[in-house]
Order: C-alpha cells, then structure tokens, then sequence
C-alpha cells in the first residue's frame, strides 16, 4: 500500500518504502538545527551518543522564534 506523507513546507511525497539515515558529522553538534516540517516539531543536536537523545526537542517559543529571525 502506497502511503502519502506531508510536509506543511514541501506538500506531499510518497513514502519510502525502507528507512533513511540521515548523518551529520560535527564537533559541535549544540549549534545544529532539525525541524519536522509534518508535526512542525524542531530539534536541537546534542553530544549524547544514545540515538534516541542524540537530538532533544526544542519547546521554548523564544529560542525557536530566534531560529526563524537567524533564517
């Protein structure tokens, strides 16, 4: 079954039908950004090695607003 996935960015796509990995190589992963744009759902990287921690969810409205002013 074809599923259909949408970002409230980039419309909608067809889902793949495997998982992706999505790396980024860095000495300071703090300064690194991931926004969901399905569930508008931003992300800060952190040094934790766990996978499940290696990116912790942004919930200050100040701090995400300033991510969007930096854009």
């Amino acid at each position: 079954m074809i599923m259909h996935r949408k970002s409230n960015v980039f419309g909608e796509f067809v889902e793949a039908d495997k998982d992706f990995e999505l790396k980024i190589i860095t000495r300071f992963p703090e300064k690194w950004v991931l926004i969901d744009t399905e569930n508008n759902q931003a992300y800060q990287g952190t040094k934790n090695s766990i996978i499940t921690k290696i990116w912790k969810p942004i919930k200050s409205k100040l701090i995400f607003k300033k991510i969007l002013n930096s854009l």
